[in-house]
């Protein structure tokens, strides 16, 4: 009696030591190396284990119940399988602990991709400064060209002059409709509103400037010129905040 209660219970080690070890692999596969990796270890142990009691079980009764010929056979045979099923047991646990190590859990490919895949945010962001600050390079080429030929004594202006003035101004012009058609993402629209407004202030100065040198009027020219001296405020506000 006692030793058929003692084949029940290993019946129901072997069965836990089964669940205990799937639970590992699935706990492995979401992620929880830690618990899985213990979990593994444990349900393989006593599965291992069980089974050796198991097969002591089967070998005495065996020997009971057959004659000392055929108790051989069976003894020889069940001694090859036990050898089998760990072998094949070991070969199982080398390659489900070289997994937990050599490739990454599902989360941690979330992660890996999470950092080095750029959101679709980061790309409209990235589309917008780049051309930003291409406008922003021409629009500040042209400003220096017009200062450095408006800073000249207007006598001494030459030919090349007047065509490098009237060039530089209908360029800074282009390059406000340019920022005008600008669509900033989000996280740059605050940014985009005080460049956008110091641009307005260059286009219109441009008008001014040009009235003013076609008429000689120094009240527009001077206007011109506290219209650009606004303007570089507000973009160069606009700017220290990118940096």
């Amino acid at each position: 009696m006692k030793n058929k209660q003692n084949k029940k219970d290993n019946v129901l080690n072997i069965k836990i030591a089964t669940v205990i070890f799937i639970f590992g692999f699935i706990l492995v596969i979401s992620g929880h190396k830690f618990w899985g990796f213990l979990s593994f270890i444990f349900g393989f142990f006593g599965y291992v284990g069980a089974r050796g009691d198991q097969e002591n079980y089967q070998e005495n009764d065996q020997k009971k119940n057959q004659d000392k010929k055929q108790g051989k056979e069976i003894e020889d045979n069940r001694k090859k399988l036990p050898k089998l099923e760990r072998f094949v047991l070991v070969i199982i646990a080398l390659i489900f602990v070289f997994s937990l190590f050599a490739f990454p859990s599902a989360k941690d490919k979330k992660t890996k991709t999470k950092e080095t895949s750029p959101t679709v945010e980061q790309a409209a962001e990235d589309t917008y400064l780049a051309k930003f600050f291409v406008i922003n390079d021409f629009l500040t080429e042209e400003m220096n060209i017009i200062s450095s030929i408006t800073n000249k004594s207007y006598s001494l202006w030459t030919e090349e002059d007047y065509l490098g003035l009237a060039l530089a101004m209908s360029m800074v012009k282009i390059c406000y409709g340019d920022i005008e058609e600008l669509s900033p993402p989000e996280n740059f629209k605050r940014t985009y509103s005080f460049y956008k407004e110091g641009a307005k202030k260059y286009s219109d100065a441009m008008d001014y400037l040009a009235q003013g040198i076609d008429a000689n009027d120094t009240n527009k020219i001077l206007f011109a010129s506290k219209l650009i001296k606004e303007g570089t405020v507000l973009i160069n506000q606009a700017i220290a905040s990118l940096e």
